[in-house]
């Protein structure tokens, strides 16, 4: 199932979320009841899961000027992995004081460009950060709703932007951010949770066009408020042990 809901963090924000079952484990520390069913997937395994944040490659230095590395026109040799976005630092931050302040648990934490398919076999994985900032997500899975362009002609080249690739009646096929010539004041992010590679393992996309726009997905499943709103728009009660599509 999926749900098309808009929130306001640091910027306005598009979400939609794909929910599967999920069993929430048996003596979990008391958090809030919408954290704790909306993490339950993360909290009924032993092993701690991986945190991948994106790791885009650039070319360029940030005296001389940085821009997207292109493997048509660039050496790999140039390009570097050195720099991510403040949203992706901001979010990382924000899930760590999730995990220990609220669930009890820890996490691993890794950039895109050392996650390897082997770590994903047999670990819940929450990505900080959308597929066109060099993650190996479309590997992992897919939204099944949503995915990532970045839009080579227009007046928006250049840009990432989100392609709603089932559209119901009243909605854009495409979502755009605040045009080049304006200061960012909408954005938009996918939020989606799909099974993993095994099928018994879970992911978690937290992804916006902007750097920004990923801030506002992490900080969105953070908070109880938010939570409890969202599973009051997917019919879920509070603390149950089982989450239903």
């Amino acid at each position: 199932m999926a749900i098309l809901l808009v929130g306001i963090v640091t910027a306005s924000a598009l979400f939609r979320v794909y929910w599967e079952k999920a069993v929430a484990p048996a003596g979990t520390r008391q958090t809030p009841a919408a954290i704790r069913t909306f993490w339950s997937p993360f909290l009924r395994e032993s092993e701690d899961p991986f945190v991948i944040f994106s790791n885009a490659k650039f070319v360029g230095t940030a005296e001389t000027g940085m821009r997207y590395y292109e493997p048509s026109r660039d050496s790999l040799n140039s390009a570097t992995q050195h720099y991510t976005g403040v949203g992706e630092v901001m979010g990382v931050r924000a899930l760590d004081q999730l995990f220990l302040q609220q669930l009890g648990r820890n996490f691993h934490l890794k950039r895109a460009g050392l996650f390897t398919l082997d770590d994903a076999q047999n670990r819940n994985l929450i990505f900080v950060g959308s597929t066109q900032e060099d993650t190996p997500l479309e590997k992992i899975s897919s939204t099944h709703e949503f995915t990532f362009t970045r839009l080579t002609s227009g007046p928006n080249q250049g840009k990432q932007a989100i392609i709603n690739l089932h559209p119901r009646p009243s909605e854009p096929n495409l979502f755009l951010p605040t045009q080049q010539a304006r200061p960012l004041e909408v954005d938009y992010a996918v939020i989606s949770l799909v099974h993993g590679l095994d099928g018994r393992h879970w992911t978690l996309v937290l992804a916006g066009t902007s750097t920004i726009g990923t801030e506002a997905a992490v900080k969105f499943v953070c908070d109880e408020n938010s939570l409890q709103e969202l599973l009051g728009q997917l019919n879920i009660r509070n603390g149950t042990s089982t989450l239903t599509s």
